[in-house]
Formats: C-alpha cells, sequence, structure tokens
C-alpha cells in the first residue's frame, strides 16, 4: 500500500504470504492386496497431495478407520521426504528385484494419461519395470501391463488429480516408489488373526493446521485351508466312473 499527504510525501507498507491454501490435506492410500492367507505381513503405499508444507505425517494400522484405527501398528511419525529405494540391485537377470522393490504392488486398471515411450511387447512385468527404471524418474513414474497381450505402456504420470484408472482388458498398474510425497510400508512378523479386517490410516497435518486422515479399503486376513467340499463317485452305464464334487460339478 502506498501513502501519499497532500505535500506529495509519500510511505508505503506491504505483507506477503508464504501461502494461501484452504483445502485440507488430500491424497490417497492403496493396499496392496485385499485379502492374505499370510498372516506375518502387510503392504500399502500412500500418495499426499498438499501444496503447503506438511509438518505432521503419522502411520497407524488397526481395525477401524481414522484416529482409532491404530490397534495392530500404533501412530508413528512418517518421514514423506525420506525415501530409501534401493536402485542397487546387483544381479536381477529376470527383472524381478526390480519390479518389487522399485515400484508398487500390481493395482488392476488402465492409467490414462501421457506416455513416456511407444507402447512395447515385454514377456513379463518384470521387463516392463526394467524399461521404466532405465528411463529418469521424472520421465517414467508409472506402467500398464496386459497381462494378455503382454503390452507395455511406459506412463509419464501416476494417478492423482488429472489422471484416473479405468478396466481395460487384464491391464495392471504399477507406480515407481519415491515420486513426490509417497511412501510405501511394509509390515512384517505381524501374526495376524483370522477372518480380522486390517485398515491402513494416515494422518496429515499441513502448516495451516488443516488435518485429514486418509484411509485404505480393509484387508481381510483368511488362514483357513482350502476345502473340496464333498467327492462322490457317480457310475454312468457303459462310460468310466467320473469323479463329482457335490453341487454335480465334474472336475475328473
Amino acid at each position: 500500500m502506498i501513502a501519499e499527504n497532500n505535500s506529495g510525501q509519500k510511505s508505503e507498507a506491504y505483507c506477503s504470504l508464504s501461502t494461501y491454501d484452504v483445502t485440507v490435506p488430500g491424497g490417497r492410500f492403496l493396499e496392496e492386496f485385499m485379502s492374505t492367507s499370510n498372516p506375518d505381513e502387510l503392504r500399502a503405499y500412500v500418495t499426499v497431495y498438499e501444496d503447503s508444507e506438511v509438518t505432521q505425517a503419522l502411520v497407524g494400522v488397526g481395525y477401524g478407520k481414522d484416529i482409532y484405527g491404530d490397534q495392530t501398528v500404533a501412530w508413528n511419525d512418517v518421514d514423506l521426504d525420506d525415501h530409501d529405494i534401493n536402485d542397487n540391485l546387483g544381479d536381477d537377470p529376470f527383472n524381478r528385484k526390480v519390479l518389487t522393490e522399485m515400484f508398487t504392488g500390481p493395482v488392476t486398471g488402465r492409467l490414462i494419461g501421457p506416455k513416456a515411450a511407444k507402447n512395447t511387447i515385454k514377456y513379463s512385468p518384470g521387463d516392463c519395470a526394467r524399461a521404466c527404471a532405465d528411463l529418469p524418474l521424472s520421465k517414467c513414474m508409472s506402467f500398464n501391463y496386459d497381462f494378455g497381450t503382454a503390452e507395455c505402456e511406459l506412463m509419464e504420470a501416476i494417478e492423482g488429480h488429472h489422471y484416473t484408472k479405468s478396466r481395460s482388458g487384464l491391464f495392471e498398474h504399477y507406480e515407481r516408489l519415491g515420486i513426490g510425497k509417497s511412501k510405501r510400508f511394509i509390515y512384517e512378523n505381524m501374526n495376524l488373526l483370522h477372518n480380522k479386517v486390517h485398515y491402513f490410516n494416515f494422518r496429515i497435518v499441513n502448516v495451516l493446521g488443516y488435518e485429514s486422515i486418509l484411509t485404505s479399503e480393509g484387508v481381510l486376513v483368511d488362514i483357513t485351508t482350502p476345502e473340496t467340499g464333498l467327492l462322490v463317485i457317480k457310475k454312468i452305464k457303459n462310460k468310466l466312473p467320473q469323479c463329482l464334487w457335490s453341487g454335480n460339478t465334474v472336475i475328473s
């Protein structure tokens, strides 16, 4: 502001805002599987969308959503700027390490967005992951892989405000770790209880005091063994006996 009196003398005053953000922090928390028969391990991946500085980030795992969902893993601090990505994979002839250590687990769907290169045919998602990892992080951020046609699509984007996934063929989508405010969580030696649903919860507070909690879909723990049901022998005239499963479905 400039103030001037009738004698022509001026005085200036100004102020500034480091940020102007009236939205709560957003993002998405994706579980890497919705059910598991392994009671020892849980995996998930969070991506935060926030223009202002994040002053606090905490993660918890429990039987419910929001602030009370921390019975399995108590709330603990998370540093979103610390990206511990191992890109020194050593010998990896089948590109398995690059897939599991540099990318998230597969999510059903095909990301619609800008591509980093022309589509190619790769004989495994690991080969597609290697092609993506060979490009700079800012160039290839994710990839789509079709398990039906072996088509590999390298993407210059991740799912977010402008880009979404859709179901298409047998496409699965993989995101590259270490992009923006993102973090992967792997919990091992958990000793999870049978028939319990677990939720990942992520609490975010920005510099303006706005707060939100991101919650994943539930992960069901099922550690029972598969059951075939009742097996009976059905004799058919002039034919070899057939083994049937209860429900009259021939299985052999």
